[in-house]
């Protein structure tokens, strides 16, 4: 009843561009370029100027959407499962792949 506490594994982002690993944070962390988000609060809220609110809600939409989309495939997005909207979202340049990882 009072032992430890379990860990709780967290489901995080690994993103690895130029043959090695860029980024690897929790989801919602996603670094996703300006124009993106805008660009998605325009399609979902019709909001060109996105307050915070917005901003968080594409960043989480487009993190489920990618996350789903990893898991789907195994766990992994490269090559011709990685599609190219995921890469066009990035911050990075040269995106390898993407994963989901859980720590």
């Amino acid at each position: 009843m009072f032992g430890s506490k379990k860990k709780k594994t967290k489901k995080k982002f690994s993103i690895f561009a130029g043959g090695k690993e860029v980024f690897r944070a929790p989801l919602i962390e996603i670094p996703l370029k300006e124009e993106t988000i805008i660009q998605k609060s325009i399609q979902f809220f019709d909001d060109p100027e996105p307050c915070y609110i917005h901003r968080g809600a594409v960043v989480t939409r487009l993190a489920d959407e990618m996350a789903q989309a990893c898991e789907e495939s195994g766990g992994k997005l490269s090559g011709e499962t990685l599609p190219e909207k995921f890469i066009q979202y990035l911050t990075f340049e040269n995106v390898e792949s993407i994963e989901v990882i859980e720590e």
